[in-house]
């Protein structure tokens, strides 16, 4: 700070500073004129001294000196903004302390009478003012006081500032200022006055180029810090000059929009878009069309923007622009500050979804505050309840309206609130009218920021319908729903709770319909529905109270009851078994359905449920190996038999994959010209341990188990690829025949089947024979004639086998696309005695050939059946007398001259 600027004081002593003594040039200075030469050295001092660049502290106290010397005073001082009528002055700079007048060691000091005067003419006058005393005595006692004896100060008046004064003191008595020392004081009081004035000037200057750079410094950092916290400040913010012009945006913006890399400054909205990502162009053209309605609206404008991400999600933004004018109304520039509100509108969505989808929620909603009062129900709730919402709203009342509430239930919902914050149970809700009826609730409760529960939040399911299906279910679940009698579920419950408490009498029978399947395939499904239900209602009827009927199959049967309540055994089994012989009343004519009746003792057979039912199972099945109408009672040994046939059924599926089957063949001879003309393939098994297994005994097991596709595909390969063998060694061999089953007549892929056989092996259709049992025929009319159709087109040549033993009509027969008739082994090995097989023969031989059939004999085993056969002329004779089913390498194509052995 410049002694110029430093702060005015008051008060306070005289304090002496040490100085050197004043030195004078000369003793007594030279009159002016004379020593012209020492006056000028002098003034080129003092312009030396002027010219010099220094402090200006220091560039005044050595003008001071220079001016005392040349003049030849005591003391020289100077004084700033000078005020003629005040009391105290301001002391710049001072050369000797010993003027009590003129203090020095503090900035202002109290004038006294004499000071003030002299200061007011100096001030008052162009040049020096000299002190002139106007008596003596005064002067005596100035001197005595202040001991100064001359005194001379000159004003000097720095433009726009109150004056300063210069001024000289001597103390030698009897010294007065001469006219020549005055008028040199006037000289040097206008050159320092000049060098002062120039000096304040640059001093002023430099103290405001100083300020300036204060100043300027405290803006760039005030801009700095602007920046940063512009930069630091997640909302996007961004300024424009009056043509749209980019001139700062800050990181957020500049990240937002991908243009951290672009010297966007100077760009307009439109020129950025050809700089940044393709997504962001539709942004900047809606940011021309919201900056226009800004600056057209005169004021701030807000809305929201969407602005594409990379990820293919959108950022929303809160806009805010803010135009600026020029006074005279033109446009200035524009503020534009946005604020990501993505996860506030998200929360809105979320919270609008909450609340429909509460609203709409088919369950009741209850919200109530942590003081017990409802705060919010939902329309589910009106409904289920009974109540209007308003009734409820604001009021302190239970969350669901319960009847009969079980004992220590609030207890146990309260400490499951408290330990897990979720309780959920079924409960006896209560309508406003009053019903009562099923309701699973759940109540949550919810903390809020600091962890306290705030709510709680309760549903309720109205679970009446519910409670109705899973009766319903349950029932269902043992229940047969065609004759509303229990399932196989439904038994094995009534076994059980008969025998929870052990082994009781009772008598459980296993009812198998005889032949039902032909209704089903013959009159149809609905027919049959309606047979089965009319059954149902006569065995409900023959048992009633006294016993319980089920149906644990499509045509199976079962009854559980007290054979001490129905008396003996053979009672219920002559019971059931007249029954049976009774027409039907649901089915138009006169159709009568027999059954098979198989009967488990408990104890005596067995005393587990699961056991009595196998037991009924096992007899039913040997009932009907004996034929229609017939009953058994369980013993041991058909258990033992079923066990065999489920290790008989694995070994075949063994045998199947490990080789063990083998294919032999059976020739067929030309009755008229005696010779074989084709073969039958015929499966054979020969067990590593059972040894050799009967094929009525392995072809059914088959049948049963789902294997017989698999082995009839396997039989029909190795016969079409030993055909084509034998007719290559020039075998002359007009066909080969075939079993089919009806499960490969069902398989839709059969017919493609038989045609990749042929073509893998080269054999030609009309070379391949497949036989179809008679009642296989019937039992599968539709499909079978589909598939047998297709297999005669295909240029297959067809036979019925077993001819005789079905119910096959004429009608259906004439239908049937089929060459030859095979007739029953039953027919033929009686003959020629019995009179009945041998009309039975010739009948079937006559209608076959009116039908264009070929007649084959099966079973021909001697000479005279031969001979019959021949004479009523049968085509083709199969037998053991013509030639046994042999190995491939061991048939024979001979001319047949007699029985083969």
């Amino acid at each position: 700070m410049s002694a110029a600027d430093r702060p005015l004081a008051s008060g306070g002593t005289r304090t002496a500073r040490a100085r050197p003594p004043i030195r004078h040039e000369t003793a007594t200075p030279p009159p002016l004129g004379p020593d012209a030469e020492w006056h000028y050295t002098q003034l080129d001092r003092l312009a030396r001294v002027l010219q010099r660049p220094q402090p200006f502290e220091r560039f005044l106290t050595e003008v001071l000196e220079v001016v005392r010397a040349m003049v030849g005073a005591d003391a020289a001082w100077l004084l700033r903004d000078v005020v003629v009528d005040a009391d105290r002055v301001h002391v710049v700079a001072e050369t000797d302390d010993g003027d009590p007048s003129i203090p020095s060691g503090r900035p202002s000091l109290a004038l006294d009478g004499p000071s003030r005067d002299l200061l007011a003419a100096s001030c008052g006058r162009d040049r020096p003012a000299r002190q002139v005393f106007a008596r003596e005595a005064d002067r005596g006692e100035v001197a005595r006081r202040f001991r100064v004896w001359a005194r001379m100060a000159c004003a000097i008046r720095p433009t726009g500032e109150l004056p300063w004064v210069l001024g000289l003191d001597r103390r030698t008595p009897g010294q007065p200022w001469r006219p020549a020392e005055q008028r040199l004081f006037a000289a040097v009081g206008d050159r320092v006055g000049q060098a002062l004035v120039q000096r304040l000037l640059v001093e002023r200057l430099q103290d405001e180029l100083a300020a300036r750079g204060r100043v300027e410094a405290a803006l760039d950092d005030n801009e700095r810090a602007l920046r940063l916290l512009i930069d630091a400040s997640p909302d996007i913010i961004c300024f424009k000059d009056g043509e749209g012009r980019w001139l700062k945006a800050n990181r957020a913006d500049l990240e937002l929009f991908e243009l951290t890399e672009i010297a966007y400054q100077g760009l307009t909205d439109l020129e950025l878009a050809a700089h940044t990502a393709p997504r962001f162009r539709d942004a900047f053209r809606g940011c021309v069309e919201s900056d226009e309605r800004a600056w057209a609206s005169g004021g701030m404008c807000r809305g929201e923007e969407q602005i594409p991400l990379a990820d293919g999600r959108f950022c929303v933004l809160d806009v805010i622009k803010v135009p600026v004018f020029h006074a005279d109304g033109r446009r200035r520039g524009m503020i534009v500050i946005g604020r990501d509100i993505t996860a506030r509108r998200e929360a809105e969505a979320a919270q609008r979804i909450a609340a429909a989808a509460m609203e709409h929620s088919g369950e009741a909603v209850v919200i109530i505050d942590r003081a017990g009062q409802v705060q919010q129900v939902n329309r589910a709730y009106e409904r289920i309840f009974g109540r209007v919402r308003d009734d409820v709203v604001g009021h302190p009342c239970r969350a669901m309206p319960m009847a009969n509430i079980a004992a220590g239930l609030e207890q146990r919902m309260s400490v499951a609130l408290a330990r897990d914050g979720r309780w959920s149970g079924e409960v006896p809700g209560l309508r406003a009218s009053g019903e009562v009826f099923p309701l699973w609730m759940t109540v949550s409760a919810l903390p809020d920021a600091s962890g306290a529960i705030s709510h709680y939040v309760t549903v309720a399911a109205d679970i009446s319908e519910l409670r109705q299906s899973e009766a319903a279910v349950a029932h269902l679940r043992q229940h047969d729903p065609l004759t509303g009698l229990a399932n196989r579920a439904g038994v094995d419950a009534v076994l059980s709770a008969s025998l929870a408490g052990g082994p009781v009498p009772l008598q459980v029978v296993a009812l198998d319909l005889d032949g039902f399947k032909h209704i089903n395939a013959s009159l149809g499904h609905a027919v049959g529905d309606r047979v089965l239900i009319e059954i149902s209602e006569r065995l409900r009827r023959l048992v009633g109270a006294l016993g319980h009927v089920g149906r644990i199959g499509g045509d199976d049967f079962v009854l559980v009851v007290d054979p001490r309540r129905h008396g003996p055994a053979g009672t219920l089994e002559e019971r059931l078994l007249a029954l049976s012989g009774e027409p039907l009343r649901s089915v138009d004519g006169d159709l009568v359905v027999t059954w098979s009746l198989g009967i488990a003792r408990c104890p005596a057979d067995a005393s587990e449920p699961e056991a009595l039912l196998r037991c009924a199972v096992a007899a039913v099945n040997r009932a009907k190996s004996a034929g229609p109408g017939s009953w058994r009672h369980y013993d041991r040994a058909m258990t033992q038999e079923a066990a065999e046939r489920v290790e008989l059924a694995g070994a075949l599926r063994r045998a199947l994959s490990d080789g063990e089957l083998r294919v032999v063949y059976q020739g067929i001879v030309d009755s008229a010209r005696g010779r074989v003309v084709g073969v039958e393939a015929l499966a054979r098994w020969h067990h590593p341990v059972r040894g050799d297994i009967s094929p009525e005994r392995f072809i059914p097991l088959a049948e049963e188990c789902g294997l017989i596709i698999q082995l009839g595909d396997a039989v029909l390969r190795t016969a079409c690829a030993q055909a084509v063998a034998w007719l290559a060694d020039g075998v002359e061999l007009d066909f080969i025949s075939v079993n089919v089953s009806g499960r490969q007549l069902d398989d839709p892929s059969f017919f493609e089947r038989v045609g990749h056989v042929l073509a893998d092996t080269g054999l030609a259709p009309q070379r391949l024979e497949l036989e179809v049992t008679e009642s296989v025929l019937m039992g599968r009319p539709d499909q079978a004639l589909r598939t047998l159709k297709g297999l005669r087109a295909m240029g297959v040549r067809l036979a019925i086998d077993d001819f005789g033993t079905g119910y096959s009509s004429l009608a259906h027969l004439k239908r049937l696309p089929v060459h030859k008739l095979k007739l029953d082994r039953s027919f033929v090995s009686d003959l020629p005695e019995d009179a009945h097989d041998a009309a039975i023969a010739r009948a079937v031989t006559a209608l076959g050939h009116s039908l264009d059939f070929t007649i084959v004999a099966e079973g021909v085993e001697t000479a005279e059946q031969f001979a019959f056969i021949r004479s009523i002329g049968c085509d083709q004779v199969q037998g053991f007398w013509c030639a046994r089913p042999r190995a491939a390498l061991q048939v024979s194509f001979k001319d047949f001259e007699g029985p083969i052995s």
